[in-house]
């Protein structure tokens, strides 16, 4: 989990995962706005990995999040369908803006 000291972040999770998820990952970000009350974005990149293979990397972005809301997150993604589907670990960062 990514540290967070300065209160509420920005959050970046991004997954190599199969392309026919992203019904499954657009349901699940509208899961997330219900059951934890924040609203998230859906990013999607498809591009090649070293060895010319097709890949496709998907990012969920959530502002103004705290620790609390990133362990209640990532707890509830380990018991989605989809979950042991994804090609590679969620990897979660959080940034925090400079104002």
């Amino acid at each position: 989990m990514p540290e967070n000291r300065q209160g509420f972040a920005h959050l970046f999770i991004w997954y190599h995962a199969p392309e026919y998820l992203e019904t499954d990952l657009r349901n699940w970000l509208l899961d997330v706005e219900k059951k934890l009350g924040v609203k998230g974005e859906l990013f999607l990149r498809k591009d090649s990995d070293s060895e010319n293979r097709d890949r496709v990397t998907f990012m969920e972005t959530y502002k103004n999040v705290d620790e609390a809301f990133i362990t209640r997150l990532e707890s509830l993604a380990t018991r989605q369908p989809w979950y042991n589907k994804l090609i590679s670990p969620r990897r979660c960062e959080a940034f925090n803006r400079i104002e």
